[in-house]
């Protein structure tokens, strides 16, 4: 077990460490030539410095994820449970990230009830919520819906986001919960795409909660 705790611990170094690799040189570039040369207008040193936002953001979100997974890895006291609507916090994560659906047209709704209520951590179901919603909206087509529903079934509450995309390779589908796993075709998109870290995350809040997340 300690052998397979240290394996764990070493891969997740190199893995972060590959993935904070790319926006700290991104950003070091930018900066490098924004200053090697004299006279660059206005323009091009705001197109530099929007590139330097765009991936510290992304840096800042990754750095973000690594430490939630540390602290709940430690058995840190990271859950905060008090008593809230389960389908309450799904509506308020859908108006979340609208706007990020707008910017793709892709058409965002909530169904289902506000009510279930539930003891939990509003913070980190709210991000469970948020997470499987960007991913959803990311790889839908212009064009396309996403859904997130919340109902009770069965004495259980059964929460869903469903999309009109691709869906997932099947060679990615038994890796897409794994910590930093990004398929080929996440890897060809690098620009756009994260670190792997938001659906592993997210299933750690599930089972946080003693519920569990799963794809069809």
């Amino acid at each position: 077990r300690l052998d397979k705790s240290f394996e764990e611990q070493r891969r997740l170094m190199a893995d972060a460490s590959h993935e904070l690799r790319t926006p700290v040189a991104i950003i070091s570039g930018e900066a490098e030539l924004a200053l090697s040369r004299d006279g660059r207008s206005p323009t091009e040193l705001r197109e530099a410095l929007e590139r330097v936002r765009g991936e510290s953001d992304r840096l800042k979100h990754i750095v973000d994820d690594l430490f939630l997974l540390a602290r709940a890895e430690a058995g840190d006291p990271i859950m905060v449970p008090r008593e809230v609507y389960l389908g309450e916090v799904a509506a308020d994560s859908v108006r979340a990230v609208r706007s990020l659906a707008e910017q793709k047209h892709v058409a965002l709704s909530f169904t289902g009830s506000e009510d279930l209520p539930f003891q939990g951590d509003e913070a980190l179901l709210r991000r469970l919520f948020v997470n499987l919603l960007d991913n959803a909206i990311k790889y839908t087509p212009s064009g396309g819906d996403v859904t997130l529903a919340a109902h009770r079934e069965n004495g259980d509450y059964l929460v869903t986001v469903a999309d009109t995309g691709p869906g997932i390779p099947s060679e990615a589908q038994p890796h897409i919960f794994d910590r930093f796993y990004r398929s080929d075709r996440d890897r060809r998109a690098s620009a756009t795409s994260g670190a792997g870290l938001g659906l592993a995350i997210a299933s750690w809040v599930a089972q946080t909660h003693g519920g569990s997340l799963s794809l069809e």
